[in-house]
């Protein structure tokens, strides 16, 4: 498939727009917080519409079929350079909350690759786990993937975040043959999420795994999107620094 080498530049125009990006803080909206290091672009909310727009009619067929709500994409944080593949992370907010322990891991590992094959795409080595991310304890999931459109194997570290009776979902995403070497700095931004503390809630398990394939999806696609050397003067430069960007409602 070539749905990702054709046409689809403005993922490099939104991170042109924003050259000489030297990191900071983002806080967004519905809760989250996080510190981001130069080189990287937070892209918001409502830069997804401008990426949505551009995409060629098989890959909005292929998204619109499997019910890939790129809408649920509270910010795509992507490392800025000229490689075929951009390293990224996105948080997407599951408005009920997880609960971190072992069930939860069982539950969603083996409920992901089932999800995935039903969108087309696949995952393997999936390891699961509890953990601690900064001052939050946090599910955790390492795989590799395929995505459709995407002719390399990804490989993809997803964290469950739960707080304030959301789940935040963070899919940090790059290829499988470079994935170590950005490793440290994904590290590094996961240490850094802020979220509200949790609450006692329950939740539907379909509806948790489903929102996670979404970013793991959106993970790959926003990576390999081609780069354009110009720039578009009617994109917008994403808030900086501890100013609070457009997120999801």
């Amino acid at each position: 498939m070539i749905w990702i080498r054709r046409g689809i530049s403005v993922v490099g125009l939104l991170l042109l727009s924003c050259a000489g990006a030297s990191g900071g803080d983002y806080t967004d909206p519905s809760g989250f917080a996080f510190t981001y290091p130069e080189d990287w672009v937070p892209l918001t909310h409502s830069a997804m519409g401008d990426v949505n727009q551009a995409l060629p009619p098989e890959l909005k067929d292929w998204i619109a079929n499997n019910n890939v709500d790129l809408s649920l994409v509270a910010v795509v944080l992507v490392r800025n350079g000229h490689e075929e593949f951009h390293e990224n992370l996105n948080v997407v907010v599951q408005k009920q909350q997880i609960s971190v322990d072992a069930k939860a891991v069982d539950s969603l590992a083996e409920s992901m690759p089932k999800q995935f094959e039903s969108m087309g795409g696949s995952v393997d080595k999936v390891q699961g786990r509890v953990q601690k991310i900064g001052s939050h304890d946090a599910v955790v999931f390492d795989y590799q993937s395929r995505m459709p459109g995407v002719t390399y194997l990804l490989r993809q570290r997803q964290v469950f975040f739960p707080g304030g009776g959301n789940t935040y979902i963070v899919t940090c995403s790059g290829r499988a043959d470079s994935f170590d070497q950005h490793l440290p700095t994904f590290e590094k931004i996961l240490a850094s999420f802020q979220v509200p503390a949790p609450v006692a809630s329950g939740f539907d398990w379909n509806r948790v795994m489903t929102t996670g394939v979404v970013a793991g999806i959106v993970g790959g696609l926003m990576g390999g999107l081609t780069v354009a050397r110009k720039k578009s003067s009617s994109l917008s430069k994403p808030e900086r620094h501890g100013d609070s960007a457009h997120g999801q409602d």
